[in-house]
């Protein structure tokens, strides 16, 4: 699992235990452990708790430290003995490896004796899903969970299914959004979540992170349970019949490109400080299905890749777009000053990447950015 983790800086650590609720903590543990800093943090917190520390990397054995216990096993199976033994934590830190497995790779299913006590929106083909899993199998009554997770754990539709069933037991305590370079390699777009087993919040206080020569929380917004039941945890979902934004994906893969044919536009990279899409062709007469096309005026969006978040205004009427970008159709000036004023100074949208080998964003992340706002309909 080396190969999809991101270790927690010792510093990082530190902060995001001073925001955990103050409770009685006589043993911690962390089954994808690595570095440690998460346990020597909970140490320095917590200095008389048993501290136990699990890796599948025995490696990670040399970080360890005196009065602590370590082991080298898969994080999944020491949780699934320790629960039929009974053996539960006070306080459980994970920041799980992030990364799809295959399916001879996975540890759980809907199969066997212990099916009754999985979450089955939690048993896919997603390491940290699994290991959210586990990691709940150690938690009692009352027990804290502190979790790192991607950002589509937290903001994502197709995560939320698993937002709500976890609701139901666990009171979403605090939500953190880090910024993308808070790790040491790469940059990925990270929360931290914490949750109590077993207890109910009636609002989940939501930060946004700046580290500067410090790390500072700051509470932007609180949610309330519904919402968090319902598993809008970043931002609420709202509709009005006045802001009916549509925004719409292309449906033509590169797969489908040829030398010549009709012309489609498909993502790029940036040049000369300007972004547009790139120009391909591909032909329309293999094509089964009713091809999405973009008017001119709509606004084209860069969706995956490097130059995720870049947009345009489209120059050129009745054109097919790839699969690779988004249309923003119906554009006001009101929306389009909604999109400058989001965007940064090189004209990229300010949307978290989503994402770990390739960063994307979504037609719910844009549609996001007007939630706020008023009628986008007039002022064309």
């Amino acid at each position: 699992m080396e190969r999809y983790a991101y270790y927690t800086p010792i510093d990082l650590a530190r902060s995001i235990l001073t925001i955990i609720p103050q409770t009685e903590v006589g043993s911690i543990v962390d089954i994808c452990c690595g570095s440690w800093n998460l346990l020597q943090a909970g140490k320095e917190k917590y200095p008389k708790a048993l501290i136990t520390g699990i890796d599948i990397e025995g490696k990670s054995g040399v970080y360890s430290f005196c009065g602590s216990t370590f082991e080298s096993i898969d994080g999944r199976e020491f949780a699934k003995e320790e629960f039929r033994k009974n053996r539960t934590y006070d306080l459980i830190l994970s920041n799980p490896p992030f990364g799809y497995i295959s399916e001879n790779e996975r540890k759980y299913n809907l199969e066997g004796e212990m099916t009754e006590v999985f979450y089955s929106k939690l048993l896919n083909k997603r390491y940290e899903c699994e290991l959210v899993q586990a990691n709940m199998l150690l938690a009692h009554e009352g027990s804290i969970l502190v979790f790192i997770l991607p950002y589509t754990f937290v903001a994502g539709v197709s995560f939320q299914n698993i937002r709500r069933q976890i609701a139901m037991d666990y009171a979403v305590l605090k939500i953190v959004k880090l910024p993308s370079t808070a790790f040491e390699i790469g940059e990925i777009n990270t929360f931290v979540i914490i949750l109590q087993k077993g207890k109910k919040c009636d609002k989940t206080v939501l930060y946004n992170t700046i580290c500067e020569n410090e790390w500072k929380f700051n509470e932007i917004r609180k949610i309330d349970r519904k919402e968090i039941e319902n598993g809008d945890w970043w931002f609420i979902r709202k509709s009005s019949k006045k802001n009916k934004i549509e925004i719409m994906r292309g449906n033509i893969s590169s797969d489908s490109f040829k030398e010549d044919g009709q012309e489609i536009f498909h993502c790029a990279t940036l040049k000369c400080g300007i972004w547009k899409p790139s120009k391909r062709y591909y032909d329309n007469t293999i094509i089964k299905k009713n091809v999405i096309k973009a008017k001119k005026g709509d606004v084209l969006i860069n969706r995956i890749g490097k130059a995720a978040g870049y947009w345009c205004i489209n120059e050129v009427d009745d054109i097919a777009i790839s699969d690779c970008l988004l249309i923003l159709k119906d554009i006001t000036k009101k929306m389009l000053d909604i999109l400058k004023k989001n965007s940064d100074h090189n004209g990229r949208l300010k949307i978290p990447k989503r994402g770990v080998s390739v960063s994307y964003i979504t037609a719910d992340d844009v549609k996001s950015l007007f939630l706020d706002e008023e009628d986008m309909t007039n002022d064309r």
